[in-house]
């Protein structure tokens, strides 16, 4: 008998996504329109035969679009603090 570490086990491949075989629509209408809601490209499937929910796209969404960095904001109260008064 073959001497293994451990004994062998059923590995399930990861089961896909409902948007997966509509990524290239997606990614298309992106590089068109960055800024697409969710339903909007929800609709623009649904065109080409996509039954599933928003929020699956919605997901999608999130993971292929990149990501923003937001400008870094001062808080008032360090506002406070920086003037030495009260407001």
């Amino acid at each position: 008998m073959l001497a293994a570490e451990e004994p062998p086990r059923y590995r399930r491949r990861a089961p896909g996504s409902q948007v997966d075989g509509f990524e290239p629509v997606i990614r298309q209408v992106l590089a068109d329109w960055p800024q697409i809601k969710a339903p909007r490209m929800t609709e623009i499937l649904r065109e080409h035969g996509y039954a599933g929910s928003v929020d699956v796209v919605k997901r999608r969404l999130r993971e292929l679009r990149p990501r923003t960095q937001r400008p870094a904001q001062r808080s008032r109260s360090s506002d406070r603090r920086l003037s030495g008064t009260r407001l």
